[in-house]
């Protein structure tokens, strides 16, 4: 499901892309079935989910539409996947579920958190103390918490990483951190951390580093298929990724680069939030 999801002032949920009712890629906005009230929402591979205002969580697939996680209550954020998804509750909690059983569950963590992200195979939440924490599918140590295992069981803090105000996982082994000063990082794949990588490897940075040339980082969405995007808090919009692979990138007016470059066409907009998802990437200007 190569489609983008949209959330109205009044509380519901637009799909635009290729979806299970379009046979092809549709400009043509499509109202996600069963959904008011909504208070946010995210993009899986092949899945949508909501959190409405009542902190219930909602969940649709290529049929558009919505059924009620059940066992779930007053969530504030969920990150999901293609299988695995989290999500964090006012109480600070973090809770774990699987289209396989459905069952939502409370992870075991070691403090109180604001901020989950998950690529359904690896999990990273942000404790109240601003410090990032992680566990699962540890490939070439690109957790980021200074273990060679192949996965983490237990949940570990990312290294050399404090003030941390957001994080964002990548479907391609890449994870992103905003500090409180402005300045994005990097672990994972080498291919999308923001700057040029050796041809003979290694391709995995196994602790975060920053992304250079971009300073005053206020959203970070890095979930496409093969590159990233940045907002910085005068309104530009910034994308890198792999050479070899970031198609959302190749237009007339742009090529993908390994370093973040601003994204041509938006000069004159007032740009609130940027989205990426499969090969599109998304903007929510005003002029």
């Amino acid at each position: 499901m190569d489609a983008g999801y949209a959330l109205r002032q009044d509380g519901t949920v637009w799909s635009i892309g290729r979806t299970g009712e379009t046979s092809g890629l549709s400009p043509q906005p499509t109202q996600v079935r069963g959904l008011d009230n909504v208070a946010s929402i995210t993009g899986g591979h092949r899945a949508g989910f909501a959190v409405k205002g009542d902190g219930t969580v909602w969940q649709w697939d290529n049929t558009m539409t919505a059924s009620q996680v059940r066992g779930l209550s007053e969530v504030t954020q969920v990150s999901g996947s293609s299988v695995s998804h989290l999500a964090l509750r006012r109480d600070g909690s973090v809770w774990r579920w699987s289209d396989l059983d459905n069952n939502p569950a409370p992870v075991q963590l070691p403090g109180r958190f604001i901020g989950v992200a998950t690529d359904g195979v690896s999990y990273f939440v942000v404790r109240d103390d601003h410090t990032v924490w992680a566990w699962g599918s540890n490939y070439g140590g690109g957790l980021g918490v200074g273990s060679t295992e192949s996965n983490v069981s237990q949940p570990t803090q990312v290294v050399g990483l404090d003030s941390v105000t957001k994080v964002a996982v990548s479907r391609n082994q890449s994870t992103y951190a905003i500090r409180s000063d402005g300045t994005l990082w990097a672990w994972g794949s080498v291919f999308l951390g923001g700057q040029d990588y050796p041809s003979g490897g290694p391709y995995t940075y196994s602790a975060p580093k920053q992304v250079p040339t971009l300073s005053n980082v206020v959203d970070v969405a890095g979930s496409g298929w093969n590159y990233a995007l940045a907002l910085t808090a005068d309104g530009t919009v910034w994308a890198w990724g792999s050479l070899s692979f970031a198609d959302a990138l190749r237009t007339p007016d742009m090529q993908p680069t390994q370093s973040p470059s601003k994204v041509p066409g938006l000069d004159g907009l007032h740009v609130s939030g940027i989205a990426a998802g499969g090969y599109q990437g998304y903007v929510v200007a005003s002029s």
